[in-house]
């Protein structure tokens, strides 16, 4: 009895020593594969640490997809013959297949073992599917939303061999984890997607219902100059969901007035306006008619309004929010609302703790009241009211030389209408000293010399204008253009219609995509197939902004003239 005792307690002692040996090597096991996954300080004291843990405990998964990792790293190196890059994947492969024998629920290991398969397929004969170790890998992740995409996008790399079933579920899983929040998963899939034809209906199906998403797609495809027709429709669908996304805001900002949250109001307010910026029309370029201008210029005209006025309501002087104003007052047509204009804008002036409105703000309150009457028709108002303002608008032309320049054109033009010519003489001359290049003053002067039969005085002034435009063409010089990076021109035209004649050097071997936007409304969208283009379009009497970009390769502009 004592005998067997001693035994059980002889074979307990060798279990407790067996189970502490095993920790043992388990722990050394799992410390070796902690320190190869570190930095090390070569890949040879790496693969020293892989050996020795699996040596130590031959159970571990992770050591042999950490030596499959390895191998499948040392197969990239630039250095290698292609017969020993085969022969490294080939050894990588053994390793994944053994970590999926250890531990065959390792989405990882399938997923490994897949990309090594793609590559070895195309030398040898490999025993297993890399598609369907991609399908393995996708059915065992469950949490992991980096695990799905690179799964997905192994998968539409191979999307030519997929069957339909296989085909709809790589869409289910791209489609999964692509989203605004990650843009860069798009940018990824992009390429794999015009490799495998470009077809519409497959990236309608991982697009997101996001504008930047949209953009982002129709930037890739300027970029490659493919598909150039899906890429104004995007840009036109995105800039509709600019557009409604700008209208929640506005009226967003509207309620949080309302409830005396101002600051989160004006934050409101300039977004949607920076929103309504960025539309260029694309529309117009496209089959879509998606945004209805008569609201887009509604919501422009009143984020203006609304914006100058929140601001005067906190303080802010009126002469930075002059510009808000004059955007308002350029787009308001309705002429009750023009007589309200002035009388807010002076009682949210008053409120503002003024007794009296100082000096500056006097003069630009007369300098609108001036703008909306001569708007609204009220000539003989502007030029009796003139004679009395004179010591105030002197006192503010150095400070508000534009403004006292319009206001002498605005006096001018109300006594043209009243054919008082040679008074309208006096005040286009006097707005002719401010800005003597201005081509609006120009025309009008010259309307005043045609109504008093001065042939001489109306062709001198014609070759004048005629003048400063072609100084403005000849004095252009060559700019090189980048892709993707728009460049504005400043351009005079004397027209409400521009005719323009710009001309490209490029590589005759690549089309170069352009788009040219005029005063921020995109106006043509081409593929040069000759150095020369011409652009007709609706354009501002005066200054206007040309934009030119080119999306895909770089060029050079050599000329812009304007046709007259």
């Amino acid at each position: 009895m004592m005998v067997i005792k001693n035994k059980s307690k002889i074979w307990l002692l060798i279990l407790l020593v067996g189970v502490g040996i095993l920790e043992i090597l388990i722990y050394i096991n799992l410390r070796c594969l902690a320190l190869a996954k570190e930095k090390v300080s070569n890949e040879a004291k790496r693969l020293t640490l892989l050996k020795t843990a699996q040596k130590i405990f031959p159970l571990n998964d992770g050591v042999f997809l950490e030596l499959g990792r390895y191998w499948t790293s040392q197969a990239q190196l630039p250095s290698l013959s292609v017969e020993e890059k085969v022969n490294r994947m080939r050894q990588a492969a053994q390793y994944f297949v053994q970590a999926i024998k250890l531990n065959p629920g390792s989405y990882q290991a399938h997923f490994y073992l897949a990309q090594v398969g793609q590559f070895l397929r195309f030398w040898e004969k490999i025993p297993f599917d890399p598609i369907e170790e991609l399908k393995k890998a996708a059915a065992l992740t469950t949490f992991d939303e980096e695990a799905y995409f690179q799964v997905g996008r192994n998968l539409f790399a191979l999307w030519r061999e997929l069957s339909p079933p296989d085909r709809e579920m790589t869409l289910k899983l791209l489609g999964r984890v692509i989203s605004p929040a990650t843009p860069e998963r798009l940018t990824e899939i992009l390429p794999l997607w015009e490799y495998n034809g470009a077809e519409k209906d497959i990236i309608e199906k991982l697009l997101p219902l996001d504008a930047r998403m949209y953009r982002l797609l129709a930037e890739y495809l300027g970029r490659r100059g493919i598909k150039h027709e899906l890429r104004l429709l995007k840009l036109a669908q995105a800039e509709k969901m600019e557009f409604d996304q700008a209208r929640r805001l506005f009226f967003r900002g509207i309620e949080f007035i309302k409830i005396g949250q101002f600051k989160r109001g004006e934050q409101s307010f300039q977004e949607a306006q920076a929103l309504l910026r960025k539309i260029k029309f694309y529309q117009n370029l496209s089959s879509e008619h998606l945004i209805d201008e008569k609201d887009y210029w509604e919501m422009t005209k009143e984020l203006s309004r609304n914006l100058a006025f929140l601001k005067i309501s906190k303080g802010e002087e009126l002469t930075s929010v002059k510009g808000e104003l004059e955007r308002y007052l350029a787009l308001e047509d309705d002429l009750d609302s023009l007589e309200k204009f002035i009388d807010l804008l002076r009682q949210r002036l008053k409120s503002q703790s003024f007794l009296k409105l100082g000096p500056e703000n006097e003069f630009i309150i007369f300098y609108f009241e001036t703008m909306v009457a001569y708007k609204k028709g009220a000539y003989r108002g502007v030029i009796d009211k003139i004679p009395n303002k004179i010591s105030i608008i002197r006192e503010n032309q150095t400070k508000f030389p534009e403004e006292v320049a319009e206001l002498w054109r605005i006096t001018a033009e109300s006594y043209l209408k009243l054919d008082y010519l040679y008074d309208a003489l006096t005040y286009f001359e006097k707005a002719r000293e401010i800005k003597p290049e201005d081509l609006k003053i120009l025309l009008g002067l010259r309307k005043a010399y045609e109504r008093l039969n001065r042939e001489d005085k109306w062709a001198e002034i014609s070759s004048l204008i005629k003048k400063i435009i072609q100084i403005r063409s000849e004095r252009f010089k060559p700019v090189l253009l980048s892709p993707q990076e728009p460049r504005v021109f400043n351009l005079l035209a004397a027209e409400p219609t521009i005719n323009l004649k710009i001309t490209f050097d490029f590589e005759t071997s690549y089309r170069p995509l352009v788009a040219i936007s005029l005063n921020s409304r995109v106006i043509k969208e081409v593929f040069l197939t000759t150095p020369e283009i011409e652009v007709a379009s609706p354009a501002q009497v005066g200054e206007n902004k040309l934009e030119i970009t080119p999306l895909n390769i770089k060029i050079t502009c050599l000329a812009l003239k304007i046709q007259i």
